[in-house]
């Protein structure tokens, strides 16, 4: 259990606000955090003001055993509320707020993890005691949304949940039913979800919209599948489309069809976040076929960060987590098998 954030955080300045760029010329990175010994660190979130969340990793330290994570807030000046939980094979700190809030997952084991919030404490213990339970994305009015699961006979059924303070949680059911699981909510109140369906006559995975009180859904071809992955505050959404026969594109839902990112095959370019400036983070296959961190813009096309970097990169980046509207960039890597975080400033 990690008691104490300050031995193992890196700088973190609160520099002025640099004008944001959606195409930046170079990136310049720093280490966010300096985890003990054999442990990692997984960034999570990234607020447009700079301030990241995250979790330090606690190893596995036998095979089938399981990993345990507590929150962190950067800078920690920043998060009011002093309880760091942690979680058994879950995120506590899972996502942030523009206005400084956290959510995330607690809990010892798999059979007693609950929903957590700065704001709200451990209200999944509150609404679903018995059932396991998980939050995943807050806005700036403190509104939530996540996923439990709820017993029907003889399964347990996901179902996509939004929590308005002082309410009881609304559940999602969309016009087809099936497994419901809301991944994130804007300052509009628009909610991303992706549904499977119950039937075996309907497999296919489709991708929803909660919005201006009705379900919408993303459209796609004839017999394909949607996921959605990201949701900005124009309500536009980054994600796949599966085709019958297996074949995943990369695509941007804007206000009708689906726009693909013209990104090769070879590149398998996985989009896992999405500013309001239509920066797209993610990773995608190099030159020398490792999977690398990588941005992607209309007026670019793809780009690695190594790349951006320039020469003095400490070392290749795996995968970006989160892009803000300044041109910042929350990143990973995987260091003896150990996860690492890292925030890359855009240089003028």
């Amino acid at each position: 259990m990690l008691h104490s954030q300050a031995p193992f955080v890196g700088s973190f300045s609160d520099e002025s606000t640099r004008a944001s760029s959606p195409q930046p010329t170079s990136l310049i990175a720093r280490q966010l955090v300096f985890p003990p010994k054999d442990h990692g660190y997984r960034p999570t979130g990234l607020t447009e003001s700079g301030d990241v969340v995250g979790n330090i990793i606690n190893p596995v330290r036998f095979p089938g055993d399981a990993w345990t994570a507590t929150g962190l807030y950067l800078p920690p000046r920043h998060f009011r509320n002093q309880t760091l939980p942690s979680a058994e094979m879950a995120c506590p700190f899972a996502a942030t707020s523009d206005s400084g809030l956290v959510v995330g997952t607690e809990g010892q084991s798999a059979n007693c993890l609950g929903a957590w919030a700065s704001h709200l404490g451990a209200f999944g213990r509150q609404f679903w005691p018995d059932h396991p339970s998980h939050a995943q994305d807050v806005n700036r009015q403190g509104e939530i949304v996540g996923k439990t699961l709820l017993t029907a006979d003889p399964v347990l059924v996901a179902r996509a949940f939004l929590l308005c303070p002082g309410n009881e949680p609304r559940y999602f059911v969309p016009p087809e039913g099936g497994f419901s699981d809301a991944i994130a909510l804007n300052d509009n109140r628009t909610i991303l979800f992706n549904v499977n369906a119950l039937s075996t006559r309907s497999p296919l995975r489709r991708a929803w919209l909660w919005q201006d009180d009705e379900f919408v859904p993303l459209q796609v071809p004839p017999r394909c599948a949607s996921v959605g992955v990201a949701l900005n505050a124009r309500d536009q959404v980054v994600g796949f489309i599966e085709t019958e026969f297996g074949l995943r594109r990369p695509v941007l839902w804007g206000d009708e069809q689906p726009e693909d990112l013209n990104t090769t095959e070879a590149q398998d370019f996985r989009p896992t976040c999405l500013n309001n400036r239509g920066v797209i983070g993610g990773s995608a296959l190099n030159t020398s076929a490792k999977r690398a961190a990588c941005l992607w813009t209309a007026e670019t096309g793809l780009q690695f960060l190594a790349d951006l970097q320039g020469s003095e990169s400490p070392q290749p980046l795996a995968d970006v987590v989160a892009v803000n509207d300044r041109g910042q960039v929350l990143a990973t890597q995987v260091v003896h098998n150990q996860p690492l975080g890292f925030l890359l400033d855009p240089q003028d």
